[in-house]
């Protein structure tokens, strides 16, 4: 296993979290069902949020901290 080193290590991580539990029988719906995803939309945001998280890069614009409290309020994610 490899160091996280970029954003081309980033997209391929979250391409593979994605891939895995928009599929999973118990935790994908909370994605394609509850927050209703639009993954051409949603992965750049991810990508911009996990570069700035990890190398500092600007780039991400959100809050996250809000986004899953709204979704908690539609689903408890607990």
């Amino acid at each position: 296993m490899q160091d996280i080193k970029g954003l081309d290590d980033i997209k391929l991580l979250v391409d593979a979290f994605y891939d895995k539990v928009l599929k999973d029988e118990t935790i994908g719906y909370i994605f394609t069902d509850v927050a209703k995803i639009n993954v051409k939309e949603h992965m750049p945001k991810m990508y911009a949020f996990w570069n700035a998280s990890l190398f500092g890069e600007a780039g991400y614009k959100g809050n996250t901290v809000a986004k899953h409290i709204e979704l908690n309020k539609k689903e408890a994610l607990v």
